[in-house]
């Protein structure tokens, strides 16, 4: 099993995908995606329903399934494992604040505010 980039990064709302190789001898077994030291957050590929919306596995049968972040949150940075059988890989995801962007497009805006 290898992963192309085990370190992932992203910003805050963004979404980041990372595709997960094994070999054809796993090519049935089941293919998991899980937080590490949590294995009941474990998300199985084609499966229905997933509990976690902001998550999507899907397994090829070709040899890679993709695990994709729909919408980093900062609670999503942290240590993964993809496993394929008994075979697992760790990835590291980091999610980055998003950018603080201000809304006043002219400077004196904010003067003006402040003095009202």
């Amino acid at each position: 099993m290898t992963v192309e980039n085990s370190r992932l990064s992203g910003e805050e709302g963004s979404s980041v995908t990372v595709e997960c190789q094994y070999s054809e001898r796993y090519r049935e077994s089941e293919k998991k995606w899980c937080r590490s030291g949590n294995w009941s957050s474990c998300l199985l590929a084609g499966s229905e329903g997933s509990n976690d919306s902001s998550v999507d596995i899907k397994d090829d049968r070709s040899g890679s399934f993709t695990i994709t972040f729909k919408k980093l949150q900062m609670r999503d940075t942290g240590w993964y494992w993809c496993s394929a059988g008994l075979q697992k890989m760790p990835v590291h995801v980091q999610v980055k604040p998003r950018p603080m962007t201000s809304r006043l497009t002219n400077p004196n805006e904010y003067i003006k505010l402040n003095f009202i």
